[in-house]
């Protein structure tokens, strides 16, 4: 008889009451989207003048059109005439 009252003793402890055990996940999960994504957010802010040019490289080198011998460069002098 003792033995039966443990066994449904720890059957009800391992029963979720009320749905709250999912609930409790879903809010943990929740709880990490968000703080992924304020983490991304923080890093995009604070690193964004880094991030700019290098998207803007990337873009530049992806572009068929780009020609890099078309771009004035200012540190050269312009050819002389002979």
């Amino acid at each position: 008889m003792e033995e039966q009252k443990r066994t449904n003793v720890q059957e009800e402890k391992e029963k979720p009451k009320d749905g709250r055990s999912r609930l409790g996940a879903v809010a943990s999960s929740v709880f990490a989207v968000a703080a992924m994504a304020l983490g991304w957010l923080a890093v995009e802010l604070a690193f964004k003048p880094s991030l700019d040019e290098g998207r803007d490289s990337i873009n530049k080198s992806l572009d068929p059109n780009h020609d890099p011998d078309d771009e004035l460069d200012g540190n050269h002098s312009k050819p002389t005439k002979i």
